[in-house]
């Protein structure tokens, strides 16, 4: 039987979108095409590009991935997962614009930019004509294979359009946001590698919302656990306080701190799916989550060591420090005291990250020891955060403190007791040292602290489990917050 080359074309995509999603097949993609296309517009427009401009490029192109996945995927009504396999192979389409470009002017005599007016024709100053075939191309490939496979001119067009859309977001209003917004409140340098990384960690930003909002089914209850995340955050502004206060700066980073902490919950219930399960929870969190929660975190971290070293390496320690403490082959959580020094570290690397953000050389002695109250709050506070998930650490031979008292056959109301009465001594233990230490202090923030210390085990006593972990982590989040502005900044 004659196969018709409509069916060919047909059989042709089918086979490509019921191939398994793999992560690395996506990873090599932007990668590959982001590391060429920044040799190319080296080597051929010779735009002078420093190295950082490779995760810039690799970051850019994910970016577009994962936008022309999903609007073409809602467009033709098949789901980001079927059309990533084929945007995979079209990704590669970015490689030929530098080409085209250097035979149609020449070498060098070319240059590429992000649109900061709108154009919706994709032509002018800042569309040399290699730009503009592959962007109308791939608009009119979208539409091709929305056509195709729908046989709906509807949704053939809404899939072209989907496309077009994307672009208009990728290439105008991200980088337009970028430069009015951020670069205006920013001073990691002026320089065009400074400005394009930090226009790189937007756009990572960007695409963990839009992670998350394609697979919120399955990242619903990473979501829901945001709080976990909050005493942290804060941390970030009490360690900037001792160095200088707040500034634009430090809230940005306070930022990427919560979106980071986000993507390691997500990547600590992955790994306690088995312990999880005792527990009566079904974790929906698979293994190609994880890869894409690490390489928003590790991009995000390489992004920050070239703006800033320090920052950088704070931010790698941060999340090595978080995935040795629930990876299978250190599982540091079930390990006690170990877990709960483990939380005191990553708890004194955020304030770190907030004493660093006025670029400083050298910290001054109070911020050091700061650090150093820091890590041993965290570790003494952190231990409420068990009480909820008993039974799962039982059935995980995750020992807590509450699996250690257990075993020591006491009942469940006494460790908790202790628990109580160690987080309530630590956290009044603060404001006592700024009272001895402090001339100039604010007696309202310092009575806010004093109350947000004692909320916090009347949380822990006064409600059910769960409830009080919650209401307890957002207790402790503002507790940091009041005792930042009890300090003096230098």
């Amino acid at each position: 039987m004659k196969i018709s080359k409509t069916s060919a074309i047909d059989r042709l995509f089918t086979r490509i979108e019921e191939r398994p999603f793999y992560f690395h097949r996506v990873f090599f993609a932007v990668v590959f095409v982001g590391g060429l296309r920044w040799l190319e517009d080296d080597t051929l427009a010779r735009l002078g590009h420093g190295y950082g401009q490779v995760i810039h490029y690799s970051a850019w192109y994910l970016l577009l991935y994962m936008c022309i996945s999903a609007a073409v995927g809602l467009a033709t009504g098949k789901g980001w997962k079927k059309t990533s396999s084929i945007v995979s192979y079209g990704i590669y389409i970015g490689i030929f614009p530098p080409w085209i470009d250097a035979l149609y002017y020449g070498l060098g005599n070319f240059s590429y930019r992000y649109m900061l007016e709108f154009n919706w024709t994709f032509t002018g100053a800042d569309f040399p004509i290699g730009e503009t075939i592959v962007l109308w191309v791939s608009v009119a490939a979208a539409a091709g294979y929305g056509l195709q496979r729908t046989k709906s001119l509807l949704r053939g067009f809404g899939a072209g359009f989907a496309v077009y859309a994307v672009f208009l977001f990728c290439g105008w209003l991200l980088p337009k946001f970028a430069k009015e917004v951020l670069m205006a409140k920013l001073f990691f340098g002026e320089s065009l590698m400074a400005q394009n990384l930090i226009y790189t960690q937007w756009l990572i930003a960007v695409m963990i919302g839009i992670f998350f909002l394609i697979e919120f089914k399955a990242l619903r209850h990473v979501l829901l656990r945001t709080a976990h995340a909050l005493p942290f955050v804060a941390a970030v502004g009490l360690g900037a306080q001792f160095e200088g206060g707040y500034s634009a700066r430090v809230l940005y980073l306070m930022f990427f701190v919560l979106l980071i902490h986000v993507l390691i919950i997500g990547e600590n219930d992955y790994f306690d799916r088995a312990q999880d399960r005792f527990a009566g929870r079904n974790t929906l969190v698979s293994d190609y989550h994880v890869y894409f929660f690490r390489t928003f975190i590790l991009w995000l971290a390489l992004s920050f060591f070239i703006l800033h070293v320090s920052i950088g390496i704070l931010f790698t320690l941060y999340y090595i420090a978080t995935l040795a403490y629930h990876h299978d082959s250190t599982r540091l959580k079930q390990i006690c005291p170990i877990n709960y020094k483990t939380e005191g570290v990553v708890g004194m690397f955020a304030y770190f990250i907030g004493a660093f953000a006025l670029s400083k050389q050298h910290l001054s002695a109070e911020t050091v020891i700061g650090g150093l109250l820091a890590f041993g709050g965290f570790s003494l506070v952190s231990m409420f955060k068990d009480y909820k998930d008993i039974d799962a650490d039982r059935a995980g031979h995750v020992k807590t403190i509450y699996i250690w008292g257990e075993s020591r056959g006491w009942p469940l109301q006494k460790t908790h007791r202790l628990v109580t009465a160690i987080v309530t001594v630590t956290l009044l233990l603060a404001p006592f040292l700024v009272l001895m230490t402090q001339s100039d202090i604010s007696g309202f923030a310092l009575g806010l602290v004093v109350v947000l210390a004692l909320a916090t085990p009347i949380c822990l006593v006064a409600f059910p489990k769960k409830l009080a972990v919650t209401t307890s982590l957002w207790s402790v989040t503002f507790y940091i917050a009041a005792l930042s502005f009890c300090i003096p900044s230098n």
